[in-house]
């Protein structure tokens, strides 16, 4: 079976990965991380897998117009393998994110996929801060990659502004967020789920039955979980051989394909 992992990382980060921290509790783990695309890409061919989306450790560690343009620099010669997904920062305060030069750049390097890490980077991810670029974003149908890491409260009030905001969520911890997941998958036809910590018994094939197939996506979240857990949930599960082509492959090309750049 085919299969793209839609959410991987590249870059060195700290040897003891924080795993989750939503919950104020705070899990570490020692990970085996991917210094450059090439060790990523063959981390992938051990497990079979054919294409990745990715982004980089130093848009987090270092400085996200840094780590976007060490990003296009390390999947250069990669582009058959890797597909690359900046990060963002408001315009207000950050010249270079301008909302015209942003798009402009993402199209001269055929940027689809977009993350934010407010918490992180110290801002508020609404309307009041950032409005005019999620526009663009929402009706250019361009994914916006948001982990709960520090808390879902946020990707709530993002998508009371942006009903239609196209959203990928991802790092949610090792416990089943399916009470905080499941109202927004129900209220928000854009919302889409990455598998990656999502090892419960028999959650996916309930998530499945509740909501379809379309918009679960596979991904390992690497380095914070290896290859292996996402893929065995997947391909062990009980769901039928369309609904894991799906998750496998065919939601992530249809959600690349509709991005209008």
């Amino acid at each position: 079976m085919k299969i793209i992992d839609c959410n991987c990382c590249i870059g060195y980060g700290v040897v003891n990965h924080q795993i989750v921290n939503h919950e104020n509790f705070v899990l570490t783990e020692k990970v085996k991380e991917a210094k450059d695309a090439k060790e990523l890409i063959e981390f992938m061919d051990f497990c079979s897998i054919e294409k990745a989306v990715v982004y980089h450790q130093t848009m987090i560690d270092v400085d996200p117009l840094y780590g976007n343009k060490k990003l296009v620099n390390e999947v250069a010669q990669h582009v058959d393998r890797l597909i690359p997904s900046w990060t963002i920062l408001p315009s207000l305060t950050d010249d270079t994110f301008q909302v015209e030069g942003t798009l402009d750049a993402m199209k001269r390097h055929n940027i689809k996929m977009l993350r934010a890490f407010p918490t992180v980077n110290r801002y508020f991810l609404n309307r009041i801060t950032m409005g005019d670029l999620l526009q663009e974003i929402s009706e250019r149908k361009i994914p916006l990659f948001l982990s709960p890491m520090y808390g879902y409260e946020y990707i709530y009030d993002v998508l009371t502004d942006f009903p239609d905001l196209n959203i990928i969520i991802y790092n949610y911890g090792p416990w089943s967020p399916d009470r905080y997941l499941f109202p927004l998958l129900k209220h928000y036809r854009n919302v889409h789920f990455e598998i990656g910590d999502y090892q419960t018994d028999g959650g996916l094939e309930r998530m499945v039955g509740k909501f379809g197939s379309e918009r679960i996506l596979f991904g390992s979240n690497f380095p914070v979980n290896s290859f292996g857990g996402p893929l065995g949930v997947l391909i062990s599960s009980q769901l039928d051989i369309n609904q894991k082509e799906n998750i496998a492959y065919r939601n992530i090309e249809r959600i690349l394909e509709e991005v209008i750049l």
